[in-house]
């Protein structure tokens, strides 16, 4: 009976703790998307990547989740079991999507391989001001070699798109320009809880990254979000993006008592109020004498 007991409650600890390895975009998405900007997805998906390229943790690893309980890894690899210490790293050629069969190139141009996409359909309301994620990238490339693996995050509304996910020096994210974020000695991570040797956040501007966009201008349509993982140059070594945190910022429009509106006369409403109740009271009290 204890053996049995025992046995239920380390299933149950591997429920809690273990990703899940083939995580759906409507996984994704509930990971993710903030609960107040849920209602505002119209549509959720993916038109590129093996199914192992995307997980959903519901652990704490390199500071995620920043809101909830879990988050997302997109990885140009496997995205399931990166929690442990940093070692080798991740080696999956999955042969999910190139640059032929997505139309995504490297940032530099260059033809790149196991492309994951996940993609977003957002209504953006009126009063919204910003889109905000929260978000790190990791690689198992060596800093300086010449695969420079890559992540976007592609705002896009009538014809015109926008690259969200840039470092703190405005570039794109690769594992080039993300050296000079990451830890340059591998393994040197903190903490010190994934299998990838190299994570943004490591050097220069510490800590998880937040990328937000004004979309003020497209409050009453639809927008497109695409997040792009990849390969650069070969199908081995792999890179990710952890991802949380989906929201959008909309304009508090109700009246505090700090805005009270004013009449036409100067007077406060709520000294208007206050007086009417004063000259009321005032009123009652005299017929009581």
């Amino acid at each position: 009976m204890i053996i049995k007991k025992i046995g239920a409650l380390i299933f149950l600890l591997f429920l809690v703790l273990a990703p899940c390895s083939a995580a759906t975009p409507e996984e994704l998405s509930d990971a993710i998307v903030d609960p107040s900007t849920q209602s505002y997805i119209v549509e959720v998906g993916s038109t590129s990547g093996n199914s192992t390229q995307f997980a959903v943790y519901n652990q704490s690893l390199q500071g995620f989740p920043t809101n909830g309980s879990s988050f997302a890894v997109i990885s140009s690899g496997n995205a399931s079991g990166i929690n442990g210490t940093s070692g080798p790293g991740r080696n999956l050629f999955v042969k999910s999507g190139n640059s032929t069969t997505t139309g995504q190139y490297s940032n530099r141009g260059n033809f790149s391989y196991d492309i994951a996409n996940l993609y977003f359909k957002i209504y953006i309301p009126y009063g919204a001001k910003t889109l905000s994620f929260d978000w790190r990238f990791a690689t198992t490339e060596a800093l300086g070699a010449p695969y420079w693996d890559w992540a976007r995050a592609v705002l896009s509304y009538g014809g015109t798109s926008y690259n969200m996910l840039l470092l703190p020096d405005g570039r794109a994210v690769d594992v080039n320009s993300s050296g000079n974020y990451s830890n340059q000695i591998s393994g040197t991570i903190i903490p010190n809880d994934v299998v990838y040797p190299y994570v943004t956040g490591n050097r220069l501007v510490y800590g998880i990254y937040t990328a937000s966009f004004d979309v003020s201008a497209f409050q009453g349509k639809v927008v497109e979000l695409n997040f792009w993982v990849a390969d650069e140059r070969d199908g081995v070594v792999d890179s990710a993006l952890f991802v949380d945190n989906l929201h959008i910022d909309i304009e508090n429009n109700n009246v505090s008592a700090g805005t009270i509106p004013m009449q036409k006369t100067g007077i406060p409403l709520g000294a208007l109020f206050l007086g009417v109740i004063t000259i009321m009271g005032g009123i009652y009290y005299s017929k009581k004498q």
